[in-house]
């Protein structure tokens, strides 16, 4: 289980699947996945 501010596993494979599934044009250089309810 994660913490107040964590991310699942299943939801950084989403992310990542999201990314390798993009058609050829584009390219992802990097990304940063943070959780909606961190306060900032």
């Amino acid at each position: 289980m994660c913490d107040q501010y964590g991310i699942s596993p299943d939801r950084i494979t989403d992310v990542v699947a999201f990314a390798l599934n993009l058609p050829a044009g584009p390219t992802v250089n990097e990304s940063t996945v943070g959780p909606a309810n961190q306060p900032w």
